[in-house]
């Protein structure tokens, strides 16, 4: 059974494993944005898989500025 839609897996709607649970092949998806993720990897954020690019867009941005005169170092996150 499908974790995602509780349906059964059959051979015309095939079936993966990831996260220690069984998916739908089409039911695989991002929990952010809803790309189908089997085949390909994903990072697994609080037990629900997540695509690269939701992933990558999650990191904390920062901006760098170096002051050479100065010769100091300043870094901040930004929104």
């Amino acid at each position: 059974v499908c974790v995602a839609c509780h349906a059964e897996i059959t051979a015309d709607k095939p079936g993966c494993t990831a996260l220690d649970q069984v998916f739908h092949v089409d039911c695989f998806k991002c929990k952010k944005c809803d790309t189908k993720l089997a085949g390909s990897s994903f990072y697994n954020i609080d037990n629900s898989p997540i695509c690269d690019k939701c992933y990558q867009a999650s990191l904390p941005k920062f901006s760098v500025v170096l002051n050479y005169r100065e010769c100091s170092f300043y870094a901040s996150f930004v929104d």
